[in-house]
């Protein structure tokens, strides 16, 4: 299966919406982005209504997973909920510029090893406008794989028990989330 965003209309308001696709299940909404920047290029806040406050876990067969949408991924309060309810993974579909990569790539790093879940993210791959990095970082935030406009893709066998044992250690039992 695949998770993105789309903008969606409900009840004649405009939203970014994520959504996870699998052949079996076809298309399933998800949550709409709540936190909405108003940048130069993206001005989402002009464009989309503010979505749900809610960050939940999802269900799909044996995983579990939240999902922060590009800004959303500096939610870091989001990070204790996703320990507490046991999310595997942290799913943050993004369109972010190649300068600011470091930055996001660091995020991506917190949200891991706050969590205690993996941090998966992929991005535009278009080097004039968006930096097209994506990655895969484990529970204890190392740097599994990254992808660029060279490398469009990556993928890597994970152990979704090394979740578990993750939210046990440090730093996540210190603030109790499980």
């Amino acid at each position: 299966g695949l998770v993105g965003t789309r903008p969606a209309t409900i009840d004649g308001r405009p939203y970014n919406q994520g959504y996870s696709w699998t052949a079996a299940g076809g298309l399933r909404p998800l949550r709409r982005k709540y936190f909405l920047p108003t940048e130069p290029g993206w001005w989402e806040s002009h464009w989309f209504d503010r979505g749900d406050a809610a960050f939940p876990v999802f269900q799909d067969g044996e995983l579990s997973f939240g999902v922060n949408i590009c800004t959303e991924l500096w939610a870091l309060e989001t990070y204790a909920g996703y320990s507490a309810l046991n999310a595997e993974v942290i799913l943050s579909p993004r369109a972010t510029g190649g300068a600011t990569t470091a930055k996001w790539l660091s995020v991506g790093v917190v949200a891991a090893a706050r969590s205690g879940a993996f941090s998966l993210s992929s991005n535009r791959v278009d080097s004039r406008v968006y930096g097209g990095v994506g990655w895969i970082i484990n529970p204890e935030g190392e740097v599994l794989a990254t992808t660029s406009e060279e490398v469009p893709f990556a993928t890597v066998d994970l152990d979704l028990n090394e979740s578990a044992v993750s939210r046990t250690c440090y730093p996540r039992y210190v603030f109790g989330d499980d």
